[in-house]
């Protein structure tokens, strides 16, 4: 559901730029994908439905939360450990959503995830299990230790909650033992926070609902010029690791509606002296005024022309195929561009895990794709003959009238001549 340009609050947002840039930065919001609350349970929900399928015992949903830091040993333990030895994991589990400080108390995604994890535990109690500490996680024989979010940008955070787990003894045993798998479910993600991820030395699962698009994915000329705006608007000095396009350098183009990622471009959430963000404190709660509704085919037009693929996206036989078959040119064009990872294609497309995956598995049955995921020489023909702004062929016309056909045949009733 793309963003609104002539609402007054993005107008007014957008006349901060100069006359000659605004182009620039309104392209910038019509590349932003924006999910609601209910897209983003639905996605999780989807995400954790598929690793239970693969699971053969039950499952423990966690929902990603701030972990605090030793200044030298990093990420605090989320368990107890007996003090005798040998050190052993023991009491509840950690709160679904921290209490905080008492003069801080915000809560962004962690309200929703727990709503998303109590409602799936009571749907199916045999198979999941609520923040369970390690006397449950023994007591019930749990095999996967399930970590949830929104958005995987860095990474970081991800890391940190999978490091407190491993930090615990037994963690580290029942894992050697092959009794427990890490795993990470998230709705979307950029390509290097996940790949940081599943660095972490507890080998996790990653799973994703959904690419996230970011500034690198789009075409070479909007990605400079976007680029080249958010450093000369962005703020000046900077005392963390952001930079103009946000947090680790992501240049992530999402936001939920409990808000906008840091990894982010800064002038989109970061106030100055001189510059009012659209998303002030990262808070996206006005932004439901700003957003309208979006035709899917648009949607694929706004995806080609990310592909450089602008004479597809216009040609008349690309219109007059159906939905699935734009689907899977899309994807076809995504795919003549490395990498060919499900999750790249996915942030280029704008498509689903699931999607992606479908029409990469019906490319392959027809032809389109080898083994290694490269297209062949009729898909290459396909896009061609598509290109062409020749008008497609116009169909028979259909009728109801059933054309007359003999069932037998006699001699005449009567002789000629």
């Amino acid at each position: 559901m793309p963003i609104d340009l002539t609402s007054p609050r993005v107008v007014e947002w957008l006349g901060q730029f100069d006359l000659e840039d605004q182009p620039t930065c309104a392209k910038l919001l019509s590349e932003l994908l924006t999910v609601s609350a209910d897209e983003l349970t639905s996605g999780l929900r989807a995400v954790i439905s598929e690793i239970a399928k693969k699971s053969s015992g039950p499952i423990a949903l966690y929902a990603e939360r701030h972990i605090r830091r030793h200044p030298k040993s990093g990420p605090n333990r989320m368990f107890k450990e007996s003090r005798s030895r040998p050190r052993r994991a023991e009491g509840h589990g950690p709160a679904p959503v921290p209490p905080g400080r008492a003069y801080a108390r915000e809560t962004g995604s962690e309200g929703i995830i727990a709503t998303l994890i109590t409602g799936l535990v009571r749907a199916t109690p045999s198979k999941f299990l609520d923040h369970p500490g390690p006397d449950m996680i023994r007591k019930r024989k749990v095999r996967s230790f399930v970590v949830v979010t929104d958005f995987i940008g860095s990474g970081k955070r991800a890391s940190d909650n999978l490091e407190a787990a491993w930090k615990v003894r037994s963690f580290k045993s029942w894992y050697s033992s092959h009794h427990i798998r890490f795993e990470v479910a998230a709705y979307s993600g950029t390509l290097s926070g996940v790949e940081d991820v599943k660095k972490h030395r507890s080998k996790p699962l990653v799973h994703l609902h959904r690419g996230c698009p970011t500034i690198a994915n789009l075409a070479t000329e909007d990605s400079r010029s976007i680029s080249e705006v958010c450093d000369r608007y962005g703020p000046r000095k900077l005392s963390d690791d952001r930079t103009a396009l946000g947090y680790g350098d992501a240049g992530a183009l999402i936001v939920f509606d409990h808000g906008i990622p840091n990894n982010a471009p800064l002038i989109l959430h970061t106030k100055t002296t001189r510059w009012t963000p659209l998303f002030p404190r990262r808070s996206s709660s006005l932004l439901g005024a700003a957003r309208k509704e979006a035709a899917r085919s648009k949607e694929i037009e706004q995806a080609l022309h990310r592909l450089r693929e602008k004479r597809l996206a216009a040609a008349p036989r690309f219109a007059g195929i159906c939905e699935q078959e734009q689907n899977r040119m899309l994807v076809l064009s995504a795919l003549k561009r490395s990498t060919r990872s499900t999750l790249a294609v996915s942030a280029r497309t704008g498509l689903t895990f699931s999607e992606v995956e479908q029409n990469v598995v019906e490319a392959r049955r027809d032809g389109y794709l080898d083994a290694n995921l490269r297209l062949t020489k009729k898909a290459y023909e396909a896009l061609t003959y598509l290109r062409s702004h020749k008008e497609p062929s116009r169909p028979l016309p259909k009728t109801n009238a059933e054309f007359y056909c003999p069932k037998s045949l006699r001699p005449p009733r009567r002789k000629f001549g």
